[in-house]
């Protein structure tokens, strides 16, 4: 689920996303177990929140490389609510408040190509953190952004988010000063249990105020893999690749390092793969 609203009359926006099912997915499908859980949930939640502004084919990618804990993560969502995500290693001990030293770069790209990559290092903080800095920096906006994560018997029982960022001035909208913002505004919304937040909105306000709603979408776990695309990927290797695996292996199996998913292509359909590119 994504909320998108306003608050303080329009004159900061608020984004929250509650992705729990999505996140037991990825724990199911990839066996995370240990740390890894709410890392790899927290990074869906930090992709998800990246992608509160994103339309049409657009999508988000989170690559993230930590050398304390050694560990890599890789998260996408689209502007359809769909996401997919993997964790390395998939059994992660050791980390402490969730707290992360690596780099983090955020991907926007569309069904062509890549649109936009920005890089952020990620100094010995929470993903909430440096996502916090990342958006300060790369939309030059006041905001913040606060990460939830609970879990019992190492299985996610709520992951959720929200966004808050303070408008620039406009003749259409109220405008709230940076100093109102940063002393008023944000100190609440930091303190408050993350999950409270997200029920409040849900009922239409923020605290002690209402907010305007604009929009509630669903998020959902979704992969874009499929058997023609591996049938593509396999035929892009050429006739002799097909012809060995086929007289080989007698089939050839590829794995979705996103969703686990075992695609097994037999060794008469490789031969007619083949065929079709020598007919070409």
């Amino acid at each position: 689920m994504t909320i998108r609203a306003l608050a303080e009359g329009g004159a900061v926006r608020v984004v929250a996303v509650e992705l729990t099912d999505a996140a037991i997915e990825a724990v199911g499908r990839h066996a995370l177990a240990g740390d890894a859980v709410q890392l790899m949930s927290e990074a869906m939640c930090a992709t998800a929140l990246l992608a509160a502004h994103i339309k049409g084919e657009e999508r988000i990618m989170l690559e993230l490389q930590a050398s304390k804990p050694r560990c890599s993560a890789l998260v996408e969502v689209g502007a359809d609510g769909q996401v997919r995500a993997r964790m390395r290693p998939t059994t992660l001990l050791g980390m402490r408040d969730g707290v992360l030293q690596g780099i983090a770069a955020v991907i926007k790209s569309d069904a062509e190509r890549e649109l936009y990559r920005g890089t952020t290092e990620v100094a010995t903080e929470t993903l909430e953190s440096a996502l916090s800095k990342h958006l300060s920096v790369s939309s030059q906006v006041d905001a913040f952004v606060r990460i939830g994560f609970e879990a019992e018997a190492g299985q996610p029982t709520f992951v959720g988010g929200f966004l808050v960022e303070r408008l620039p001035a406009s003749d259409e909208l109220p405008t709230i000063e940076r100093d109102e913002f940063a002393l008023r505004v944000a100190p609440p919304l930091q303190l408050e249990p993350v999950h409270s937040v997200l029920d409040q909105l849900r009922e239409g306000r923020l605290l002690a105020d209402s907010v305007q709603t604009l929009e509630r979408a669903p998020f959902r776990w979704a992969c874009r893999c499929s058997l023609e695309k591996v049938e593509s990927t396999l035929a892009s290797l050429g006739a002799a690749e097909l012809q060995d695996m086929a007289h080989t292996d007698g089939q050839a199996e590829v794995i979705c390092h996103f969703c686990n998913e075992a695609y097994i292509v037999d060794a008469p359909r490789l031969l007619e793969l083949m065929e079709a590119l020598d007919n070409v």
